[in-house]
Formats: structure tokens, sequence, C-alpha cells
């Protein structure tokens, strides 16, 4: 199943001055997974930490299992955290574990709240998934990589079947041997920043196409898909092994649009899943474009499965 990260929200009234109210929860794994290895089979230990300058007016933490509702046992705050410990409070924490069986419903999913003062809003969730019977694996991590686009003579192509990770191509040494291509990096006139696979349309040549990998052949294009994920930049740098990553089922697109197609003009911190023709999955986390155009280059880091 997905592993799902933690997600913030934050509202403020138009007029405060004060900064709005956060909320931040760590915890003692490098992913929020567990195995299918026995009956009681891990402990978490969630760290909250709650900040509102306008002072703290309400903090609550729910707990739903499956698709069923929110509840916590006892009440939803009864995780030894009194209303007294933190109301009118501008910072608070605490920690607590929780004990997770494999004969529990999963997903199970957290979420803390707080309203400050002022009437700041702020919420975290955090989703325990369950993630199948094997331990987790090796993965190679890439710390920084480059692409470059059509127009710079950095190359454009990843080829993920190397020893270490990852190599990068230019369009010379990919023609030679396209079937270790498994990634391709343009900048579009329409698409804008795009990391796709060799044989999707927008690279194999025809009407309003780059012609990248035209000249490769069906059988030397690799099918590689793409999906984004809730995954935050902290949680991917946390990672060691695949227990992030292996659960991940990217979606059935062959192309994943940056650079403004992703509700932003800078995709910096954003965390995207994948899977080669070969099954191998990974994650890239995105570290920054150096132009919004054909002669610049993407930065990225990489996680991915050895």
């Amino acid at each position: 199943m997905l592993l799902a990260g933690a997600s913030l929200f934050t509202s403020c009234k138009k007029d405060d001055t004060n900064a709005a109210a956060t909320i931040s929860v760590s915890n003692n794994k490098t992913a929020y997974t567990i195995y299918t290895l026995g009956t009681a089979d891990t402990t978490i230990t969630f760290v909250v930490t709650v900040k509102a300058d306008a002072k703290i007016e309400t903090y609550t933490m729910t707990r739903a299992t499956g698709s069923g509702s929110a509840s916590y046992p006892g009440g939803v705050n009864d995780i030894g955290v009194a209303a007294s410990g933190y109301s009118g409070e501008t910072s608070y924490s605490y920690t607590f574990n929780e004990d997770f069986k494999n004969t529990e419903t999963y997903p199970i999913t957290y979420k803390f709240s707080v309203t400050d003062k002022d009437g700041n809003t702020a919420d975290v969730s955090v989703v325990i998934s369950k993630h199948g019977s094997t331990a987790a694996g090796a993965i190679y991590t890439i710390s920084t990589q480059t692409l470059g686009a059509s127009g710079n003579v950095a190359g454009s192509f990843l080829d993920l079947t190397t020893t270490g990770g990852a190599s990068v191509l230019n369009q010379t040494a990919a023609n030679a041997s396209p079937s270790t291509v498994d990634i391709v990096y343009y900048y579009g006139s329409s698409n804008n920043a795009t990391l796709c696979a060799p044989n999707d349309v927008t690279v194999n040549g025809g009407s309003g196409n780059l012609s990248l990998c035209a000249t490769w052949g069906a059988a030397n294009e690799s099918a590689t898909l793409f999906g984004t994920t809730t995954i935050t930049a902290s949680q991917f740098d946390a990672m060691t092994d695949d227990s992030g990553i292996s659960g991940l089922t990217p979606a059935d697109t062959k192309e994943i649009y940056l650079d403004g197609n992703m509700g932003t003009a800078d995709p910096t911190g954003t965390v995207l899943s994948f899977k080669t023709a070969a099954g191998k999955k990974g994650l890239i986390k995105i570290t920054g474009l150096s132009s919004h155009d054909n002669t610049g280059t993407i930065s990225f880091a990489l996680k991915v499965q050895q």
C-alpha cells in the first residue's frame, strides 16, 4: 500500500501580524510503514511540536482506521496531553508511542490540528500503511543529478540500470544505447519542464513534438511510469532503504510536468515516484531549474532500488 507523508495546510486572517500557527510531526522510523512479519511488529514514536505566535487556543488529535470515522480510545486527546498543557502557550511539544499490529485495519490516519487565538489554523496528517511481507531492500542514493534540456550541452537522458544508481547520457551515447535509457528531460513550449519515458509521444518526432528518441524504434524505448507523492523533502532525505519506495504505485503516465503545470512556478522540493519498464522503483526530489526554457537544466536527488 502507498506510503503517505505529512501534509501542512495553514490559513491566516488578512490583518494578522503574527506568523501562522504550525505543527510538525517527526518519528523514529525512516517511513510511516509496517511490515507483515509478526503479530506485533513495530512501535512508532511520534514527536509533535505545535507553535503559535498568537498563543494556542485549541489543539486536537484524531485517529481514523481504514475508511472509518476518526476516533481514539478514551477520547480524541487521550494521549496524556491535558488541555492545560498547551492552551495559552506559544510552543508545545510532546512525544507518544503507538504499537502497530498486523491484525489492525490499515491505513491508519492521524490528524493533528491547532487553532491560535487569532483564528489561524494548521493541520498535519500522517498515514500509517501496511507494506508487505518482505524486509526492506537496499537503495542507491544520488544527492545531486543534472539533466539538460534539448538546447543544453548537458545530457538529457538518464540510465537507471548502471551500478551506482544512475548515469547521464548525451544524445550520441543515448542513440548508441537506447535500451538503457529510462528517463528523458525536455523543456517544451506547452508542457514546460517535463520528465518522460523514452517511448512517450512528445519525444518521438511528429508535428509539435521533439525528436530526442525518434530514431530508436519501439523495441528500444522504455516505458517508465511516473506519479506524484505526498512524501516531503525531509522524509525523502531520511530514507536509507526501500521501505518507503517499494509499496509505491506510480500513476499510469509516461510524462510528468513541472514548472507551472504542477500549480507552482518553482517545483523545488517536490518528490516524484517512478517505475521503470524493468520494474525498478524510485523517487526523484526536484532541487532546481537553472532556467525556464530549452537551454536550461533540471537538478534533482534520487533514491532508487538496487
